[in-house]
């Protein structure tokens, strides 16, 4: 951690403001939601600086189709196999991409890394269209059409020159190695590279005879994207990365092994980061990698796997967003790139995950007489001297992001967190002498009114309820002594360990057999189907059955249909509930019918599942929101074929 500190400072005075590109995708995510409206008390704060007030905190509700549960993994570290570079030894990087967003995600940050590690002739490249296909390349190369967008790179900025044809980007420099790529819907389908992959090989190899081809093996959706060609995959993150690896080993390391040098393993390196304490949260639309760590993940990627430079040697940070990376985040990135560049087409566990101090965890739980083996701690992965102002935006202000604020040194900071991540029935920790700001928005890129921020409490143990979160969806927390009094390099180093947060662990349901089931002793279920049709029992009508019939007109109703809700006594422990292959349910719960749920029942997809009581839970009530795997919108004979996917089988009385 002193280390951490001392590079902070180091990193603060060498970095520079770095002109960024952005992208911006077409599709949007499909989500069955219905909002709800809270309310926070706070007070005024400065704008800039980071302010102490006495007031009561709370933050949002929302649901998202799509669920994932906190990390808990036990990992045992593989060894890292140091593979030949595609570049010799040197301090020349000269890199050119063929591509769309997804290059330009890929090399956003390379110029800085690379400069870290001691590289001094650094030119890189990015001829961008976006969306941009093999055929739509070959196409161009072959019209020589002045297409793309050419993006430049030769002191740490990103300059633009449109209306470019492959050949002046190709002709700009001699270039090391140049990088090609699929669209990313199709990168998992190795028939659709020909012809135009070879036509294209040919193209470059022609106009730049020294050059190394490589391809950029890119990453898989988030599990809730609603990108177009996500269904391609059946929606399925798994499958999606299984056959870009395959697609990767079958088109270009078989199909054309004397052509490329070799592979950029991003996908795969954002896929390991997926198994860290992130999560499935490495992109900012379903696709698009979010612009702090799965941006810089994926740099890291093309940076070692171009030059095999110990990724030791990288200091730079990026902070040019504003979402400043936590010392546990550059640790767990480097650690997915070296896997992905040793184990370049399977995944490997990361080491940083969450739970990871279960005594400290016992400790505290057990002194409000709760079970730990039912509770996750969630790593917050403080970073040092910063702190949030939500009402100038979600960035982090620190001095590793050049920062020179009065007040600097009295607060730390923890990376933003969701509502997913930290769901209702959650547990704050805060040691005495401390205080903390749970700073938050409504999402991402959004600003909070004075009058809504969060105020600081010194309160030693916090219960995460509705009223807390209120109408907000993310939150990060601004750490100091109480007082705010300004911190030494060791007090600073204390604060990362004087709050903890401990999630629920989410109830998961008994699978079993079909097979084993004599099901003479059992009577279907009555599920009173509707179509077009859902329950959102943590909206302000949480009894209510959003449906077409009933003249609402949700976008998402065309994915969705839904069951009549039943008690305790109608779906009585015992019984089983059978889904087809390929369909999900979303066990909707109420303790009460007109009283909101705080956390929701998570999507299931298990072919079948034995009720019991700690499926019951505090509910009392349950009904079904049945789709295709995915969510994805339904015609009028696929939304009627829902009504055969489900069946609960009841014990015989």
């Amino acid at each position: 951690m002193k280390n951490f500190l001392s590079l902070i400072i180091v990193v603060a005075m060498l970095c520079s403001a770095v002109s960024l590109i952005s992208c911006s995708g077409g599709n949007s995510e499909t989500t069955e939601q219905t909002s709800t409206i809270g309310q926070t008390t706070s007070s005024a704060a400065s704008s800039q600086t980071e302010t102490t007030t006495k007031a009561e905190t709370t933050a949002s509700e929302t649901t998202t189709s799509a669920e994932t549960t906190p990390a808990e993994t036990t990992t045992t570290a593989k060894p890292i196999i140091e593979k030949p570079p595609v570049l010799p030894e040197g301090k020349t990087l000269k890199v050119l991409a063929i591509g769309n967003s997804f290059s330009v995600d890929g090399m956003e940050y390379i110029y800085g890394i690379a400069k870290s590690a001691g590289y001094t002739n650094i030119v890189l490249g990015n001829l961008y269209i976006g969306g941009c296909s093999l055929s739509k390349h070959e196409s161009n190369a072959k019209n020589n059409a002045p297409a793309y967008e050419f993006f430049t790179n030769t002191d740490g900025k990103w300059v633009s020159n449109k209306s470019t044809t492959i050949a002046t980007g190709l002709a700009y420099t001699d270039w090391d190695c140049i990088s090609i790529q699929q669209v990313s819907g199709y990168s998992g389908l190795a028939g659709s590279f020909e012809p135009s992959l070879t036509n294209l090989i040919s193209y470059v190899k022609k106009a730049c005879p020294n050059a190394k081809l490589v391809w950029h093996m890119t990453w898989a959706y988030q599990s809730n994207s609603g990108h177009s060609d996500f269904p391609k995959y059946g929606r399925d993150q798994l499958k999606m990365y299984n056959a870009i690896t395959s697609a990767t080993q079958k088109g270009i390391l078989e199909a054309h092994k004397d052509d490329f040098a070799g592979v950029i393993p991003s996908g795969t390196a954002i896929q390991n980061l997926r198994t860290s304490f992130f999560g499935d949260t490495l992109t900012r639309d379903g696709y698009h990698l979010s612009y702090g760590i799965g941006r810089y993940t994926a740099a890291l990627a093309w940076f070692k796997a171009l030059t095999g430079a110990d990724l030791d040697s990288v200091t730079y940070i990026p902070t040019e967003y504003g979402y400043t990376l936590g010392e546990k985040a550059i640790l767990a990135a480097k650690e997915a790139v070296n896997y992905a560049c040793s184990y370049p087409f399977e995944i490997s566990e990361s080491t940083y995950v969450n739970d990871t101090n279960k005594a400290q965890k016992e400790a505290d739980l057990t002194k409000l007489g709760l079970d730990p083996d039912k509770y996750i701690s969630l790593e917050l992965d403080i970073v040092p001297y910063g702190y949030y102002n939500s009402r100038t935006g979600d960035s982090m202000i620190s001095r590793l992001g050049g920062s020179t604020a009065d007040n600097i040194d009295q607060f730390a900071a923890s990376r933003i967190i969701s509502k997913k991540d930290l769901p209702i029935g959650s547990i704050i920790v805060l040691d005495e002498g401390y205080q903390y700001r749970p700073d938050a928005w409504t999402a991402y890129g959004s600003r909070t009114p004075t009058f809504k921020r969060p105020a600081e409490t010194t309160e030693s143990v916090v219960h995460v309820t509705a009223r807390w979160w209120n109408d907000f969806g993310i939150c990060a927390f601004n750490v100091s002594k109480a007082g705010n009094p300004a911190l030494s390099d060791e007090e600073m180093q204390k604060l990362s360990g004087v709050i903890r947060v401990y999630v629920p662990k989410p109830e998961k349901p008994v699978e079993v057999n079909p097979d084993d089931i004599d099901f003479s002793k059992y009577t279907k279920l009555d599920l009173g189907i509707t179509y077009y049709a859902y329950y959102n029992s943590t909206s302000a009508n949480p009894g209510k059955l959003y449906s077409k019939a009933a003249g609402d007109t949700q976008a998402n109703l065309s994915q969705f249909a839904a069951t009549k809700i039943f008690s305790k006594d109608e779906l009585p422990v015992g019984s089983v509930i059978v889904i087809k292959e390929g369909y999900q349910y979303r066990p909707d719960g109420w303790t009460a019918l007109n009283t909101k749920t705080g956390t929701r029942p998570a999507n299931v997809t298990e072919s079948a599942v034995k009720v019991d009581d700690n499926w019951w839970g505090e509910f009392n009530y349950r009904a079904f929101n049945i789709a295709k795997m995915g969510n994805p919108s339904l015609s009028d004979s696929e939304m009627k074929a829902l009504s055969d996917v489900l069946t609960i089988y009841v014990p015989n009385k």
